[in-house]
């Protein structure tokens, strides 16, 4: 079985400990040696031995590949990604909380929320996000680049899936994403119907780019009441309409 492994070291990032055990794991079930699972992988042997050090954390194509030549169950492997998952996200964005979309009522909370899931996937490349959406086809690295950073939203639904493949947003809260997305579409277009709304957003959006984000935000509360008043009904800020803070 080759020489013996380092002990993981006891006073590593806990995340870190927990994928490593996993990967040895699945290498002592498999009963290969590293220089076994680097012919198999075409990774050198230094590569698999950091991936399992606990000291390092190493690229999500890595986890795949040892995985795979380790003959891992589905179930197996997609637990190894959600502990490598966690492990980014704890290095790379700690304190990151998962964003709900259920609270997501305009563009402003939808923005946010959509960067708040690239803080929460561990703040992945672009051509990480990319090769999880399926291709620059579906999500071009300029896209996600604006929509991570909060300058633009996805510009159509089938762009908004791919954006949340990229954050690897799980199949089963998928549709209550895009469900966030239609309704701040929705509610956009509705508005946009009335021409003095119309002009007035393309006004807006001239301006947004010059502002501050607290600056931004004002303006969205003044235009909220503003809406309320003109259209003859009662609308408190940030339960419906649009915000213009990217």
């Amino acid at each position: 079985m080759g020489r013996h492994e380092n002990r993981i070291d006891p006073a590593a990032h806990p995340a870190l400990r927990e994928l490593a055990y996993c990967l040895r794991c699945q290498r002592s079930t498999a009963g290969l040696t590293y220089r076994q699972l680097a012919k198999r992988t075409h990774l050198s042997v230094a590569t698999l031995n950091r991936a399992a050090s606990g000291t390092h954390l190493p690229s999500e194509e890595t986890v795949a590949a040892f995985m795979k030549a380790c003959d891992a169950t589905a179930l197996a492997s997609a637990a190894a990604h959600s502990k490598w998952r966690r492990a980014r996200r704890e290095i790379y964005s700690p304190g990151a909380n998962k964003p709900n979309p259920e609270l997501v009522n305009d563009k402003s909370d939808l923005s946010v929320a959509l960067e708040a899931l690239w803080q929460y996937a561990g703040r992945p490349s672009l051509r990480n996000m990319q090769a999880k959406a399926g291709g620059s086809v579906f999500l071009p690295a300029s896209s996600a680049a604006r929509i991570r950073s909060r300058k633009a939203l996805p510009a159509s639904r089938e762009r908004a899936a791919a954006y949340l493949r990229a954050c690897a947003v799980a199949p089963r809260d998928l549709s209550s994403w895009l469900n966030a997305w239609d309704k701040v579409v929705s509610t956009r277009r509705r508005l946009a119907a009335t021409p003095w709304v119309s002009a007035f957003v393309e006004d807006l959006e001239k301006l947004v780019p010059m502002l501050t984000h607290q600056e931004s935000t004002v303006l969205s509360t003044v235009f909220h009441h503003e809406l309320a008043a003109m259209r003859g009904r009662s609308e408190s800020p940030g339960t419906g309409g649009t915000s213009y803070s990217v």
